[in-house]
């Protein structure tokens, strides 16, 4: 028996709504006894910023009782049934890595964002930072059928060692910039990205390698890229 409580669904945006059929008809959700709706709401709220407890303590007053458990079992859902990187490919993209520290191991995340609009084109974790960092540009061509027209990198090795090729192969350009458009992407690792991995470790450890993690950073690109778009359904 549902434990959800009658509420007044006035109270809810009806967007939380259209989340949560969206989610049905892409089956990310099956058989779950909690409302759509608000299993939607959950996962927004937590991408805004609370933590999984008091997202928890806020469904409640909605009239939904869950625990953290539950909403942590629906993050992880979304990372592995979700296609996260879909939509034209911008062109140009931003790429960095960034140190975390996760299950009491340092590993490192590859992101590529649209410097213009900050969606989140790719995120990949890794234990070591070398031609791994390089084989997530080509796992993000692969991904999206397509190179960029532009790249733009920091001055690390391991891209000098790859990047001119597959830019003289490809036809994309590629620059390296210090500051300027690369700001955009800092930001994201400073405002966003390490705060939100560290909540992250707290609730959703990876002792036994990056599989978790690696979920989590999808369902969070989806739901970084949704709230972007207005909250409207991406491609």
């Amino acid at each position: 028996m549902s434990r959800s409580k009658s509420i007044n669904k006035g109270f809810v945006p009806v967007r939380f709504y259209r989340l949560g059929r969206l989610f049905k008809d892409r089956r990310l959700i099956r058989r779950e006894r909690t409302e759509l709706w608000a299993i939607a709401l959950a996962l927004v709220l937590y991408h805004l910023g609370l933590s999984l407890r008091r997202t928890a303590l806020l469904l409640g007053a909605f009239g939904v009782e869950r625990s953290h458990v539950a909403v942590r079992y629906w993050l992880q859902r979304m990372g592995e049934r979700w296609q996260v990187w879909k939509g034209p490919l911008p062109s140009c993209i931003v790429v960095d890595e960034t140190w975390v520290k996760v299950g009491g191991r340092s590993a490192w995340i590859f992101t590529a964002i649209d410097p213009f609009s900050w969606r989140i084109i790719y995120l990949e974790p890794f234990f070591t930072r070398s031609e791994e960092t390089t084989s997530s540009l080509e796992n993000l061509a692969e991904a999206y059928g397509s190179w960029p027209k532009e790249v733009i990198t920091d001055g690390g090795s391991w891209y000098r060692a790859a990047v001119p090729i597959w830019s003289w192969k490809e036809k994309f350009l590629w620059r390296v910039v210090r500051g300027g458009l690369r700001s955009s992407i800092e930001g994201f690792f400073g405002e966003f990205l390490k705060r939100r991995v560290k909540d992250f470790d707290c609730y959703i450890p990876t002792q036994q390698g990056l599989r978790s993690l690696r979920h989590w950073l999808w369902g969070y690109a989806w739901f970084h890229n949704w709230l972007l778009m207005g909250g409207l359904e991406l491609s």
